[in-house]
C-alpha cells in the first residue's frame, strides 16, 4: 500500500521560493539590457549565472517533495522521493516511535523549509537520523531498524501505524537486504565524478576571470587596438576594442561545447570525459595568454 505524507504547505513554499530567485534572475536580465559593458554589466551576468543553479536545485527539491511517498508491504518498507529508492527490509525493523519521545543533539543537516525536511540529524539514544519528512521531529514516526533510523511522516499516522502492524504480522514472503538506489539520469556516475566537475568549475573561473578582467580595462582601452604580428616584416592588424570580447567568448562557448562532449563520453568512458575537462581549462589559459597580448598588463 501506497501512504503519502501532507505537503501542501511544502510545495506552496518551494513554489514560492522557486518564483522568487527566477523573479530575482528575470530583474537581472532586464538591468543588463541597459548597461554599456564593463564591470558593473559583468558582475550583473555573474549574479545572474551563479543564481540559476539555485532555481535548478529548488526546483528538484520540489519535485522531490512532490514524489515522496512511502510504499509499504509484508516484505519491505520503501521510501520513494525523486529518483532515489529506498528500501528497509521488515524483518529489520525493531519497532516505530514518535519522534517527540526523542531529544535532538545535533543540528539538522539537509534541506529544509516549512512544510520539507530532507537530511540527516543526531538523536541522544538513536544516534543518525535519517529524515524523509514534511513535519517536524516531534510529528515525526521513527523507524528504528538494524541498520539505521529513518524519520517519515505519512498523512494518516494511526492507519498506518495499523496497517504496518497487520502486515509484519503475516511475516515475510521472501527476505532482502537494505538498499538505496538511484534510478533515471540520478544513477549516471557522472553526478558523482568529482573530478571532472573540479575541471568544469576551474574552467569556468578561468573563464569568467577574463571576462571580469577585460571588462575593468574596458572603459580605459583605446576604441582601436593594435595587435602587433610575431613575422618579422608583417604589419599587425588594428581592430575595434568590442572585438576584444571575442576572446573570452570563444572560450566560454569552448567551455560549453567541451562540457557536453565530456557528459555524452563519460558513460562509456571517463578518463575521455576528463580529457575534455581539460582541453576546456587549456583553452582558457591560451586564451588568456592571447587577451594579455593584446591589452598588455
Amino acid at each position: 500500500m501506497v501512504w503519502k505524507p501532507p505537503r501542501i504547505l511544502g510545495m506552496i513554499v518551494g513554489i514560492l521560493l522557486i518564483l522568487t530567485l527566477t523573479g530575482i534572475d528575470l530583474y537581472l536580465i532586464q538591468e543588463m539590457s541597459g548597461q554599456p559593458f564593463g564591470l558593473n554589466l559583468f558582475l550583473t551576468v555573474l549574479v545572474t549565472i551563479l543564481t540559476l543553479p539555485y532555481v535548478g536545485l529548488w526546483l528538484y527539491w520540489t519535485y522531490h517533495l512532490f514524489t515522496l511517498r512511502y510504499y509499504l508491504d509484508r516484505n519491505e518498507f520503501v521510501i520513494l522521493s525523486g529518483s532515489t529508492r529506498q528500501a528497509i527490509p521488515m524483518q529489520t525493523i525493531r519497532r516505530i516511535t514518535r519522534g517527540s519521545d526523542h531529544t535532538e543533539t545535533a543540528h539538522f543537516r539537509g534541506v529544509v523549509w516549512p512544510g520539507y525536511m530532507w537530511g540527516r540529524t543526531e538523536l541522544a539514544d538513536l544516534g543518525t537520523l535519517s529524515i524523509h519528512s514534511t513535519q517536524p521531529l516531534a510529528r515525526q514516526l521513527i523507524l528504528e531498524t538494524d541498520e539505521g533510523c529513518y524519520g517519515i511522516s505519512p498523512a494518516q499516522v494511526e492507519r498506518f501505524l495499523e496497517d504496518f502492524e497487520r502486515r509484519r504480522s503475516l511475516g515475510i514472503m521472501r527476505e532482502s537486504q537494505p538498499s538505496e538506489t538511484r534510478i533515471g539520469l540520478a544513477a549516471l556516475p557522472l553526478w558523482r565524478d568529482g573530478h571532472y566537475w573540479a575541471l568544469l568549475a576551474l574552467a569556468f573561473g578561468a573563464n569568467a576571470a577574463l571576462f571580469g578582467w577585460i571588462a575593468e580595462r574596458y572603459s580605459s582601452l583605446a576604441t582601436r587596438l593594435s595587435i602587433h604580428s610575431s613575422v618579422p616584416g608583417q604589419v599587425g592588424m588594428i581592430i575595434p576594442k568590442s572585438s576584444l570580447l571575442i576572446v573570452p567568448a570563444i572560450g566560454a562557448l569552448a567551455l560549453v561545447v567541451d562540457g557536453l562532449i565530456g557528459v555524452v563520453l563519460h558513460h562509456r568512458e571517463r578518463v575521455g570525459a576528463w580529457l575534455m575537462g581539460l582541453v576546456a581549462l587549456g583553452i582558457q589559459g591560451v586564451l588568456w595568454v592571447a587577451a594579455v597580448g593584446i591589452v598588455g598588463l
